[in-house]
């Protein structure tokens, strides 16, 4: 393994995205070049960057991993959202940790959006639905969920983003201290049906809930600064883009 600046890696497929107008794509690496991202290469990955990201879950710190030398787009706005997130909110409260991930989870929607709007298919698309598929074929409720699913997100990529960020939000917000041992279970036997379920699978969601409560053992108050600000930056995609800009400049 071996560590270097964010400044120093190549973004593999970054003219997509600059072709599609991406501007998220930009001010994200303009955050984290701002911020000295370090990245750590596993030379030969087969996804160990993956689990060690989750393993060292520690945005202040201002490291990734990452599988080979290269990085991709939707790593640059994954981490850059992390720090965007961080930036404006800390990460000192479960309820933070757990939005900064949401929203840089999430942000594949938009993504995905915004390429298909352009007519561009680079890999991530290709990547990104094909474990969209795998997940609804496996834990939908209905045939028509997915379909559901890429017309919102092509018919308003900000919109889509904004409320998949908040039901995984809200789905995992209430599994993050159970009163019992039982309880989770409890919880996810009540659950309605919802087109987007399946996501919870491909995000694996879970991982999120148990490091949270292994960095944050105890529960704590809530959030106030937190909802105020989720209420302000999603609520149009000018603002949110805006938003992010500013904290580039202010790191």
């Amino acid at each position: 393994m071996k560590t270097t600046l964010f400044t120093d890696c190549e973004v593999s497929d970054r003219k997509d995205f600059e072709k599609a107008g991406i501007q998220l794509f930009q001010h994200c690496y303009d955050l984290l070049a701002a911020k000295g991202l370090r990245v750590v290469a596993f030379k030969a990955g087969h996804g160990r960057a993956r689990l060690a990201n989750l393993l060292s879950w520690q945005v202040d710190e201002c490291l990734e991993y990452l599988d080979g030398d290269d990085l991709t787009t939707d790593q640059v706005v994954h981490f850059g959202l992390h720090q965007f997130a961080h930036h404006r909110l800390g990460s000192k409260h479960p309820h933070a940790v757990l939005f900064a991930e949401t929203l840089a989870s999430s942000a594949d929607i938009y993504l995905l959006g915004k390429l298909a709007q352009a007519g561009m298919e680079p890999d991530f698309i290709h990547e990104t639905l094909e474990s969209f598929g795998f997940y609804y074929e496996t834990y939908g409720d209905d045939a028509g969920h997915m379909e559901q699913l890429l017309s919102d997100l092509t018919t308003d990529p900000f919109g889509a983003m904004v409320t998949v960020g908040n039901y995984l939000f809200n789905f995992c917000t209430p599994l993050l201290y159970p009163a019992s041992s039982d309880e989770p279970a409890n919880i996810l036997a009540v659950l309605q049906p919802h087109a987007y379920y399946p996501l919870v699978h491909h995000y694996n969601v879970t991982n999120w809930v148990l490091a949270i409560r292994a960095q944050f053992p105890e529960p704590m108050g809530s959030n106030p600064g937190l909802e105020a600000f989720r209420a302000d930056v999603l609520q149009d995609e000018t603002g949110f883009l805006q938003t992010i800009e500013t904290a580039s400049k202010e790191s």
